[in-house]
């Protein structure tokens, strides 16, 4: 049997003008050949089968071998010329019918690669994974293949690009904010960092597998805050809001204010002991507590018989050093200093006074006015006496001695005297001056009256009961004059009406049938007969 045939027991209907004539056609087998009559004629016929599994392999066809008179065939043939269909990176290769369009199909894509085109003839369309080849020689076909491409985008940064998975991107971080710096790479989707360098770098390397988006990252400048004479120190970011506190102040100070030697900050209130502190420009920085001598308010005040203080009356403030306080207290010429009360207690009476007590204070100068003594004399016409004791007795300054002259018979109040600046204001002497004040009484004497004439016509002078009645009279003398004027109903007992210097009088409303009416010269009695006295009756009709 020669070389490459195969010996096929089977009977199968042979027309030998048509040497061989299956019917049917169905999945080809290779490799089948056939001879009749002793010729090789496997380059003509291929052997299909609807039963590729019922078709053994090792038969050979040879016309004395079968009996080619049996009108029986148990499998299909179909005459024809066939092609050998080499197919690399993919499938369909193997034995196809000529002129047939046999399907292949490229094997799936290595990782980060895609499929590019078919490379090879008559393909019906090379970019398609799955296509046909047209069988019209032996052909060879193979599915070429070609790397991924990706974008990377650079976020905040440089280094953007569409390349070839593998290429190493070279990207660079943007320049950080104010007051920022720059911190990592982040990536949703994992890049790899090559050639040293990390996600930590701003200037890196990298590759990537997938579209990617990386973005640089910035975070705020970290600082170092000193706090002097307080707390709150530490390491802080540039847009950090810095708590600090004041230390206690020393003894007799106060805080004062927070300020700032180095670096740059803003206090959110530097009057505050405690408050926040905030850098305004990138460096290290102090915050330092400062504090102040504690200021203390002396006030002066003085009663009436003050004259002047020094420090001033009123209110002074004095810082700590300041102390003690000197305070002194001038009282007027008419009254004497007589002590100073502190806070409402009786500290004595140095004066000057020393305030030694730090703190806020209220001093008060007392005083006292003066004391003064009087003496009370006359010229030896009457018996004054004053509504005080006389000397030795002493009363405050400008006390009013109230003088009652009590002048002899025959006399009258004339004038009051008084030295040592004494006020006279009628019979009242005001003491002013310090010391022993001498007050005099000084009486005239009246010129006595030798005669009283009523100027009234008629004598007796008849009236309207209930009129008023104004007479007058006429005396004689020279000098001051004081009339007493008296009525009577009777004639004997008189009553005074008026003491005055004028000569006439009004009398008023008449009531009774008959007045005695008379004047008679201060001191005397009226009786109608003396000298200087004049009566008068006065009748009044009813």
């Amino acid at each position: 049997m020669p070389s490459g045939f195969k010996t096929y027991s089977a009977s199968i209907q042979v027309d030998l003008d048509d040497v061989l004539k299956p019917i049917g056609v169905s999945t080809p087998r290779n490799n089948v050949g056939f001879k009749v009559g002793g010729t090789d004629i496997s380059q003509r016929y291929k052997a299909y089968t609807t039963e590729p599994s019922k078709l053994p392999f090792n038969t050979f066809f040879k016309s004395g071998s079968v009996d080619l008179g049996q009108l029986f065939m148990a499998y299909n043939f179909i005459e024809g010329v066939y092609y050998i269909l080499t197919v690399y990176s993919g499938s369909g290769g193997g034995s196809k019918q000529s002129a047939s369009l046999a399907p292949i199909t490229a094997t799936a894509a290595p990782t980060h690669y895609h499929f590019d085109t078919w490379i090879g003839s008559g393909i019906t369309s090379p970019t398609s994974t799955s296509t046909t080849v047209l069988m019209d020689a032996d052909k060879v076909v193979s599915a070429s293949y070609d790397l991924n491409q990706y974008t990377l985008v650079v976020t905040n940064g440089t280094g953007d690009g569409t390349q070839d998975y593998g290429y190493t991107y070279n990207i660079a971080a943007d320049a950080a904010p104010s007051h920022k710096h720059f911190t990592l790479w982040t990536s949703g989707q994992s890049p790899t960092f090559v050639n040293g360098t990390t996600s930590a770098n701003s200037t890196a390397y990298v590759q990537i597998s997938q579209n990617t988006t990386i973005t640089s990252n910035y975070d705020w400048n970290t600082y170092v805050l000193t706090v002097t004479y307080g707390s709150g120190d530490g390491t802080f970011a540039y847009n950090a809001n810095m708590s600090i506190t004041a230390d206690a102040a020393p003894t007799y100070q106060h805080f004062a204010t927070w300020i700032n030697p180095v670096g740059s900050l803003s206090f959110t209130n530097a009057a505050a002991s405690s408050t926040t502190a905030n850098f305004i420009a990138d460096g290290n920085a102090t915050a330092e507590a400062t504090y102040a001598w504690n200021d203390y308010t002396i006030t002066v005040s003085g009663d009436a018989g003050i004259d002047y203080t020094t420090p001033s009356i009123g209110s002074h403030t004095y810082t700590y050093p300041n102390f003690p306080v000197s305070v002194t207290a001038v009282p007027k010429y008419d009254y004497d200093f007589v002590r100073w009360t502190l806070d409402s207690s009786n500290v004595g009476s140095a004066n000057p006074y020393s305030i030694t007590a730090i703190g806020n204070h209220t001093i008060s100068a007392v005083t006292a006015l003066k004391s003064v003594a009087f003496t009370l004399s006359d010229d030896g016409h009457g018996s004054p006496t004053a509504n005080y004791s006389v000397y030795p007795s002493v009363v405050p300054i400008h006390t009013t001695v109230a003088i009652t002259p009590n002048p002899d018979y025959g006399y009258y109040l004339n004038y009051i005297s008084a030295d040592n600046s004494g006020v006279v204001s009628g019979t009242n002497v005001q003491l002013q001056g310090v010391g022993l004040t001498s007050i005099n009484v000084y009486y005239s004497a009246y010129t006595p009256i030798t005669y009283v004439t009523w100027n009234v016509s008629p004598n007796p002078y008849s009236g309207t009961y209930g009129q008023v009645v104004n007479l007058s009279v006429s005396t004689d003398g020279a000098g001051t004059k004081t009339y007493e004027w008296y009525y009577s109903t009777d004639g004997s007992n008189y009553t005074l009406s008026a003491t005055n210097s004028s000569s006439s009088h009004n009398y008023g409303n008449i009531y009774v049938t008959t007045y005695y009416l008379c004047v008679v010269k201060n001191g005397n009695s009226p009786s109608g007969t003396n000298t200087g006295i004049a009566s008068v009756p006065f009748e009044v009709d009813i």
